[in-house]
């Protein structure tokens, strides 16, 4: 975890989640927003459980109670702590509800890297931008996905780097371009592009836990070279492998973050 902005009204912080981390229910006590750069995370409310895939924005309001579990390769997130009062008059949100949505990888990329890698006179700019964009929510199907959809997933999330789209279908019993449209249509994206995404998010986490070498963590989670894997991190996230490997540990992540949940934001 390490926090790359704070004016005394906006802090944002840079947290890296391990695989699988579980946090029981809980509830914030001021305003809460993030935006999961990679990974996945499944939410408990009291109004079901939902699945939420990267790039993905979520805004709680004060006392807002959720229990949340991250995906087989953990997830990155920018979170942001923040002056109730800059919601009310710079966005109105004064009553603002839940507010959970994909968000568009190529324009949340740029303002992050602005956040992380330009000088302190740019960052607030940026996090208000970043906000403004998080807030405009794209169209959602809302009928639920077919049952074949989360087994699709799994081959892909097992082995990303091996598993085809042909094949794929195949296997769920389904045309390939069928396929392609339900995936676009429930998660935003084509069977490639959540393929190359779970195959990012494995590398970020064999970087953090196994391996040294961001090469050799690139080549286990299936990527041809090191350059293809920065590229896609970048893409994703506005940061590079090893700026990100120098930013967190997962290691010694889990006590911190347990601490900082029970003690509210």
């Amino acid at each position: 975890m390490r926090e790359v902005f704070n004016n005394g009204k906006i802090r944002a912080r840079l947290i890296s989640y391990p695989p699988g981390a579980t946090f029981e229910r809980h509830l914030h006590s001021n305003f809460y927003a993030s935006i999961m750069l990679l990974g996945s995370m499944q939410e408990e409310t009291g109004s079901g459980t939902a699945e939420y895939l990267s790039p993905h924005f979520a805004l709680m309001p004060p006392d807002f109670a959720h229990a949340n579990m991250y995906g087989k390769y953990g997830a990155l997130e920018l979170v942001f702590d923040f002056e109730t009062d800059m919601l009310h008059t710079d966005f109105d949100l004064h009553r603002a509800e839940r507010n959970a949505h994909r968000v568009d990888s190529t324009q949340v990329a740029a303002l992050v890297s602005a956040l992380v890698n330009k000088p302190a006179c740019w960052r607030e700019d940026g996090f208000t931008d970043l906000l403004a964009l998080a807030l405009i929510a794209e169209d959602r199907v809302e009928k639920s996905p077919p049952p074949w959809l989360s087994r699709a997933r799994d081959y892909f999330d097992d082995d990303p780097s091996a598993a085809r789209v042909a094949s794929v279908a195949h296997a769920c019993g389904v045309h390939r371009v069928h396929l392609v449209r339900v995936f676009r249509d429930y998660l935003g994206m084509t069977p490639t592009q959540y393929r190359l995404q779970a195959m990012t998010i494995r590398a970020v986490a064999l970087m953090q836990t196994e391996s040294d070498n961001v090469s050799a963590a690139a080549a286990s989670a299936g990527f041809a070279d090191a350059s293809h894997f920065a590229r896609e991190v970048r893409k994703r996230t506005g940061i590079s492998p090893s700026s990100l490997k120098n930013l967190h540990d997962y290691n010694r992540l889990g006590d911190q973050m347990l601490h900082l949940f029970s003690r509210g934001r």
